[in-house]
């Protein structure tokens, strides 16, 4: 009885609104309350979580692409997809070919082509 008390005054203070206010050139209001202030600050810190977790994925494929030849980053994708035991035999072969037109491409430099492989090893991301 006591968990059902402090859970529905713990929502009620949460939803508690102090005043409303008018966004400029809106004719809604907006309440203002502890529940947009934790709103915010939840939004804002998972924007801050996933830069710093960009910025990690991006020094990683860096330091792969930059100590591995290009021959050994397919070698690694193509080893990923095949040792993939969950992916279906049409997307291992959808992979393959990604890999293969990743390889191929015309327009592409040599470092783009290895920092898509070193995604993809690392993340299983195709970029």
């Amino acid at each position: 009885m006591r968990g059902v008390v402090v859970g529905g005054t713990y929502l009620s203070v949460v939803r508690q609104k102090f005043f409303t206010t008018q966004r400029s050139g809106k004719d809604d209001k907006t309440p203002i309350g502890i529940e947009l202030l934790y709103e915010n600050v939840k939004e804002a810190v998972f924007r801050r979580i996933n830069d710093i977790a960009g910025a990690a994925r991006q020094r990683e494929v860096r330091e792969l692409s930059d100590n591995s030849q290009l021959a050994t980053l397919a070698r690694d994708a193509k080893l990923r997809v095949n040792n993939d035991t969950l992916l279906s035999r049409q997307r291992k072969t959808e992979l393959l070919a990604w890999i293969l037109t990743v390889l191929k491409d015309p327009q592409a430099s040599e470092p783009d082509k290895k920092d898509a492989l070193a995604t993809f090893v690392l993340y299983g991301d195709q970029t």
